[in-house]
């Protein structure tokens, strides 16, 4: 019933034979065998918290030494699109202490009925 459905999407999912052979999801889910072998692969909550974990990792291998409140805080509020395994193809996070939602373009797709089909380019949230 719900195929056509349109929505968008910002994570590659694991459970889509489209992404069966990308090294990113393969990494995943070595790292789930490995380290977390009790979390269903095709909940997406872990995904998404692989993603905010490297973006994590991302703020703190640039703030360096520096590991004060203010800089973490300057560095994570001004992201220029970091490059992050499992973000789908043109989806961007970018933001600034004016706008700090983070999600800068998300990936239109469309439920085929077994799968998520892209439709076009990633659209800016911005």
């Amino acid at each position: 019933n719900s195929k056509g459905v349109i929505g968008l999407q910002f994570n590659k999912d694991i459970t889509s034979p489209r992404w069966n052979r990308d090294p990113e999801v393969l990494e995943y889910q070595d790292l789930l065998k490995k380290y977390a072998s009790d979390v269903d692969p095709s909940n997406s909550t872990g995904a998404s918290g692989y993603i905010v974990a490297q973006l994590m990792a991302h703020v703190l291998r640039e703030a360096g030494n520096e590991l004060t409140r203010d800089n973490v805080r300057r560095l994570a509020s001004n992201l220029k699109n970091p490059r992050i395994a499992m973000l789908l193809p043109g989806v961007k996070l970018e933001n600034s202490p004016s706008d700090l939602f983070a999600t800068a373009s998300l990936q239109p797709v469309r439920f085929n009925g077994t799968d998520l089909d892209p439709i076009g380019p990633a659209l800016s949230t911005k």
